[in-house]
């Protein structure tokens, strides 16, 4: 048993990998909210993009879920699919936040 609180810390693979995968997301990430601090809310669809490329190599079945719910809001035409699968998205950023790696602006 891991003896801190929380998840153990990322593999060099994990971050290998998250870097690969995500790392020009995060960039412009980082740069959307440098550039749109006064407008809170801007970076939120390119967020969870982030949070689920994370999702992809961390933790592949919230992942899995939040992308069948955002096919099937898009596949459906009613609501805006980042609007519908926003439970999706919250249990990925919380999985992310007990690694320490959700807030991206503060890391």
């Amino acid at each position: 048993m891991w003896p801190f609180k929380g998840e153990k810390p990322l593999t060099e693979e994990q971050q290998a990998r998250l870097r690969r995968k995500c790392g020009l997301m995060v960039v412009t990430l980082r740069n959307c909210l440098a550039a749109n601090k006064t407008r809170p809310g801007t970076c939120n669809n390119l967020d969870t993009q982030v949070v689920h490329c994370y999702a992809e190599v961390l933790d592949p079945a919230l992942a899995a879920a939040h992308e069948d719910c955002f096919t099937k809001a898009v596949n459906s035409r009613r609501d805006p699919p980042y609007t519908a699968c926003q439970g999706q998205a919250q249990a990925m950023r919380s999985a992310l936040a007990k690694r320490k790696l959700y807030p991206f602006a503060d890391r």
